[in-house]
């Protein structure tokens, strides 16, 4: 039997499955080596931001299917535990990471900027020396380092936390002086800031490519069209001229698989110019039946800004 497969394990449904996948453990392998009350926390913090189901299992019921994983991955929980503070020994806290998708970070009405920062701070550990070994020669080796993981929210002042040696992450909207966020002072002298020329939000970092993408897709939706058209005019009235229009059509639509296709949001990493089969946002560029492609690219064009149509960001193209 297939250490991957969940669904062998009895009085495990469907969003039970979708739950235990939510928190990392996407195997039978997995969870028959989770740790009973370590996981029930995880499942508890993720059941109730994501809503996957009704309430969480309890204890019993999650012992009773890591005992059920363990009988079919022949694993003896008793010659493997590991404890916490072996994997991450004196750190000062320790946090359980639940993914969470931007459609979910929308529906609880949570802004990226109120998002925290987290801090990977490295220390240097000794290796411990067992009083009954021989003394021996030193020899050069890697120290090892300890990984303390720390949350830090937005707001606090920066120069206030001064580890030694650290690794910060943090979302664009932590740095009031960086250039992607912060536009020039003069660029929009006299607009009114609800205003449709009102240049805001983060700066992309390819404006030239950005705005030619955006020609040929306007270029491409507009031709389309007259390509019919001419199609059209070929067939009935057997007038050649008309075959320019699906030639340029063609060239077009080549130059749009080249160039704008490989272009993607810098928040959300989705691409700009494929319409997806999935939802949109609210705030996105769109026009009814003619979709989000082409109202997209004409304010790019026009107003120097446009908003993602998947996470809804701002995307200036204007320092």
């Amino acid at each position: 039997m297939s250490a991957g497969e969940l669904t062998h394990i009895s009085g495990l449904g469907k969003l039970s499955i979708e739950l235990l996948e939510t928190v990392g453990i996407e195997s039978v392998d997995a969870l028959s080596q989770s740790d009973v009350d370590l996981l029930l926390v995880e499942m508890t913090k993720a059941n109730q931001i994501l809503k996957i189901c009704k309430k969480a299992p309890t204890n019993a019921t999650l012992r009773k299917w890591i005992e059920q994983a363990g009988e079919i991955c022949d694993y003896d929980p008793e010659s493997e535990v590991v404890k916490l503070d072996t994997v991450v020994p004196d750190a000062e806290e320790v946090l359980v990471a639940i993914p969470v998708s931007g459609k979910s970070l929308m529906e609880k009405g949570i802004k990226a900027s109120e998002v925290p920062v987290i801090e990977i701070i490295e220390r240097q550990l000794q290796p411990e020396v067992s009083p009954l070994s021989k003394p021996s020669k030193p020899k050069p080796q890697a120290t090892p380092k300890e990984t303390v993981i720390k949350n830090v929210t937005a707001s606090a002042p920066a120069e206030k936390i001064k580890p030694k040696s650290r690794k910060e992450i943090a979302p664009l909207q932590g740095k009031q002086d960086d250039r992607r966020t912060k536009v020039s002072p003069n660029l929009n002298e006299g607009k009114k800031e609800h205003a449709r020329n009102y240049i805001r939000g983060v700066l992309y970092p390819q404006v030239g490519r950005l705005r030619l993408a955006a020609l040929i897709a306007v270029l491409f939706f507009v031709s389309v069209p007259i390509a019919l058209i001419g199609a059209a005019l070929i067939v009935l009235n057997n007038e050649g001229m008309w075959a320019i229009a699906p030639a340029v059509t063609l060239v077009l639509g080549l130059l749009y698989l080249m160039v704008a296709t490989k272009l993607k949001c810098r928040i959300c990493g989705q691409p700009l110019y494929i319409s997806k089969g999935c939802h949109k946002h609210v705030k996105a560029h769109h026009i009814p039946v003619i979709g989000y492609i082409f109202p997209t690219s004409v304010q790019l064009l026009l107003f120097s800004w446009f908003r993602c149509i998947y996470c809804g960001t701002s995307i200036r193209l204007k320092e």
